[in-house]
């Protein structure tokens, strides 16, 4: 199989990165472009101002309900009407400024059924009270392939795949931090992926089904990827690398979430996504970049400095940019198309991305968003 981790030293004496593929501009683009309806404020009008950027800015959208399932009224029916209010209104308004604003945007859907915070169980509840509540009683004893939790993610993602007419669909997000943090579990989740992906691949055959992959811990440089080597005195990723390997025959494209300045210290060289770049080859897979991002301002992180700046944002843009090119990725999304600043308060999560968006919190552009209108504005290759 080969290996697919690095050390940190290759990659801290690593080259500086390109500014575009191979030194020379490209005469048009084959990847499409886009970003998550990410909102500045968390209403109405904040909402529609994502989506109304999104129109202007990309070709591509990403949608993460990852907020939890409505599992005890999906586990009776796929009636919108029967779902928590609140989830029903939240999904009916972002449908109406779908079509509104994205009328002709492919449209990314990832439906997270693993924990999208802790990833060592299945997603949360949505309620009557909201959403990311606890399980129904009893449910926190199940195995991931209980048959009610089977039934109940096929409905919702039945409701969520009519609702939203995606093109590919991402049925487990970063799954393979589920691997890292709770292995026993992966038995468990695969079974509950493939029954879902068989299901409603039989029922929906135009649309794409999959999983996304953290990128940093695969190859072994993230905070899970060490601690799961060291908790379960493996000595390396192969097992991790063996279990993802083992699953790709069962999706239509190698999906990645990567996020190189969340590793302190790391540099890319320009074959950072090799790795990924063999695995897809090997089963036939595109690939796509189903959300990335980098911060235009260092902060601080659990007692670590986490650097960041216009520049290297800059930088890294024309890097991905480069890289998409070489591995002809599908889409490049970007999770946060402007800054919320300290809107969503000063919790980490909050932070990490709160300056990762390529417009800041005035919508002044940065340096990073001129390298990303300069390749969104190339003609875009026919059937791309």
């Amino acid at each position: 199989m080969g290996s697919i981790a690095w050390s940190r030293r290759q990659f801290l004496a690593s080259a500086a990165v390109l500014p575009v593929a191979n030194g020379q501009a490209p005469a048009a683009r084959r990847f499409r472009m886009g970003f998550t309806p990410f909102p500045v404020e968390l209403t109405p009008a904040g909402l529609e101002e994502a989506y109304r950027f999104l129109s202007e800015s990309a070709d591509c959208a990403a949608f993460f309900p990852n907020d939890g399932f409505p599992w005890l009224q999906a586990l009776e029916t796929t009636d919108l009407d029967a779902y928590p209010p609140l989830l029903r209104e939240y999904l009916i308004l972002n449908r109406a400024l779908q079509i509104k604003y994205l009328p002709s945007h492919r449209m990314y859907l990832a439906a997270n059924v693993i924990h999208h915070v802790e990833y060592d169980r299945i997603a949360p509840a949505w309620t009557e009270a909201g959403a990311n509540q606890p399980l129904p009683p009893g449910w926190d004893a199940y195995p991931m392939d209980h048959p009610d939790i089977v039934r109940a993610a096929a409905n919702y993602l039945r409701t969520l795949i009519r609702i939203f007419e995606p093109e590919f669909v991402a049925l487990g997000v970063e799954v393979n931090l589920l691997y890292c943090r709770k292995p026993a579990a992966w038995p468990e989740f695969t079974r509950l992926y493939r029954t879902l992906r068989d299901t409603l691949r039989s029922e929906f055959p135009g649309v794409r089904f999959g999983f996304s992959i953290q990128y940093e811990n695969l190859l072994g440089l993230g905070s899970d990827a060490f601690s799961y080597v060291t908790r379960e005195g493996v000595g390396s990723m192969q097992p991790l690398i063996e279990a993802i390997d083992a699953l790709l025959p069962f999706t239509d494209a190698l999906a990645l979430s990567t996020y190189p300045f969340m590793i302190p210290g790391l540099r890319l060289p320009d074959d950072f996504f090799d790795p990924a770049a063999r695995l897809a080859r090997r089963h036939g897979l595109p690939m796509l970049i189903e959300q990335t991002g980098y911060t235009s301002r260092s902060f601080e992180a659990e007692g670590i400095e986490v650097p960041g700046s216009p520049e290297a944002q800059r930088d890294f843009m024309a890097f991905l940019m480069a890289r998409a090119y070489e591995h002809d990725f599908q889409y490049v999304m970007n999770w946060v198309p402007r800054d919320y600043g300290d809107y969503y308060g000063a919790g980490i999560f909050a932070r990490t991305w709160a300056y990762t968006g390529l417009v800041d919190t005035q919508g002044t552009p940065r340096p990073a968003w001129r390298v990303w209108e300069d390749f969104r504005k190339l003609p875009l290759v026919s059937g791309a």
